[in-house]
């Protein structure tokens, strides 16, 4: 019951997730029944990612609620019951694990330690992998997997992941908050317009020159292996310049406009490259997108404060496991 109150409170990033809860019982020391209050067949996969903490232990350590701003004494120490847990822990600089002898599971590994290490330049990351210092990176820089690929010393594991790359737009905002036309009625508020951003973008050119090809394009949130994916929605607008110039004149825009573009730029891979690529792109039909790439730990206040025209962002299913057919 603790961690249900804890991670469906006000002050809590997932209360979203607890949102169709109508009453949650303690059956007994193992069971717990939640009541939704409607039918909701996906309300496990929406909360794949819980995670369940010990009620003592929140309440000894102060830490019954989250504190997003200033964070408590759970955004620094662990606990739960996993296959493995923290030795020591230099926010910023290392973590080091050690196998949980009490595990409920069957562990399946020879690891007796395993020391996660931040490298924020790729380069240098894949230095240390080729010295040894290292045995493992994630992710591979795209620029250095057919090289790593000739290396026999190196294995490169590579697939299409889970999450989705996309824009968005300030749906809800009546006025135009950034750019030469900054206060002016929201021309996002068309779905025309919106059409036009889409049919403007040369998807498969990104692919091919920013990504090397190790992406694909996506029509929606989920992929073919997973469940609620719509194959009657599986097209994609045709990247179609003179189409998005129409669009746009037929909303109104004849001469396009201006308008914040606000990125990430160290959270996706390539993602300020692909921001840039998509000013070039809109600029063909009028739009001049004014970029604004930042750090993610800058990044997500302004995107949960709505500072934004247009923004990029990922999206993966909680828990893929649960999602895969």
């Amino acid at each position: 019951m603790a961690s249900y109150q804890r991670a469906s409170s006000e002050v809590a990033d997932v209360k979203g997730w607890f949102a169709p809860v109508a009453d949650l019982k303690v059956v007994d020391d193992f069971t717990v029944e939640i009541l939704t209050k409607a039918p909701n067949p996906i309300f496990p996969d929406s909360i794949a990612n819980w995670m369940i903490m010990d009620a003592d232990w929140m309440a000894d350590n102060s830490a019954s609620l989250p504190d997003k701003e200033n964070g408590n004494f759970a955004t620094l120490n662990a606990n739960g019951t996993g296959a493995f847990m923290v030795s020591d822990r230099q926010p910023g600089l290392s973590t080091t694990l050690v196998p949980f002898a009490g595990w409920w599971g069957d562990a399946e590994h020879n690891i007796t330690e395993a020391t996660f290490t931040p490298i924020q330049n790729p380069a240098t990351a894949v230095a240390a992998l080729l010295s040894g210092e290292v045995d493992l990176i994630n992710p591979v820089p795209i620029q250095d997997a057919e090289r790593l690929k000739g290396n026999d010393a190196v294995q490169v594991i590579q697939g299409i992941e889970a999450r989705v790359i996309m824009f968005g737009f300030s749906h809800e905002a009546d006025k135009l908050k950034y750019g030469g036309d900054a206060g002016a009625d929201n021309p996002f508020q068309d779905v025309r317009v919106r059409q036009a951003v889409a049919q403007a973008i040369n998807v498969p050119a990104i692919l091919q020159t920013i990504m090397r090809g190790n992406a694909e394009p996506a029509s929606q949130l989920v992929s073919p292996a997973m469940r609620a994916f719509s194959a009657a929605n599986d097209t994609r607008p045709a990247f179609d310049v003179d189409d998005a110039k129409a669009l746009l004149a037929d909303a109104g825009y004849p001469d396009g406009f201006s308008f914040g573009l606000m990125c990430p730029n160290n959270r996706y891979l390539n993602d300020e490259s692909v921001c840039q690529a998509a000013v070039s792109m809109l600029a063909q039909i009028g739009l001049e997108a004014q970029l604004n790439a930042m750090p993610v730990q800058n990044y997500w206040p302004e995107l949960r404060a709505d500072n934004y025209d247009m923004y990029m962002l990922g999206w993966s299913p909680r828990s893929m496991m649960a999602n895969v057919r």
